[in-house]
């Protein structure tokens, strides 16, 4: 049986589908920057709470420190995922319902709109130039063993061109 409750779980893509491999390193670098700035943000964002009415020996800030994130790739897309599993004592989640006191706005999406303007233009530039910058590369040509290439060509006897 699932947990009662709502977590928190974003997650936010960038097509590939036009360089059609995956992330090289300096791709994934910056994949992880922004991974890493947006779960600052959204943690420095998540703050604030009055705690009315709860003993003082009862854990704070659980929900700010249960964000989470995770990136990857395929050959068609890079992809950031950004989650909160927080549970309450009897293990219930409850990050997806929490919202400031006088409205009714969930604040997971508040924060998530604030830290997707605030980065998701950076990271969108940083990666175009990675990718640029691996595209335009030299690259060393490769061997292929067996090749026809002009001291294979000479060994069999044909003709180079």
């Amino acid at each position: 049986m699932a947990n009662p409750g709502a977590s928190v779980k974003v997650v936010t893509t960038l097509d590939l589908s036009n360089i059609q491999r995956r992330l090289l390193d300096n791709e994934v670098a910056v994949l992880n920057k922004y991974r890493s700035e947006v779960v600052s943000f959204i943690k420095g964002e998540w703050d604030g709470w009055v705690y009315a009415g709860r003993p003082a020996s009862a854990a704070f800030d659980v929900s700010q420190q249960a964000w989470s994130s995770t990136v990857g790739s395929t050959a068609n897309e890079a992809r950031l995922t950004v989650t909160n599993d927080a549970r309450t004592k009897g293990g219930k989640l409850y990050a997806g319902y929490i919202h400031r006191t006088g409205t009714s706005a969930l604040e997971w999406e508040v924060v998530w709109a604030k830290a997707d303007a605030k980065y998701a233009p950076k990271f969108m530039q940083a990666m175009l130039e990675a990718i640029k910058k691996n595209v335009l590369a030299p690259r060393n040509p490769r061997t292929i063993p067996g090749g026809m290439g002009t001291a294979a060509t000479a060994r069999r006897g044909g003709r180079s061109v």
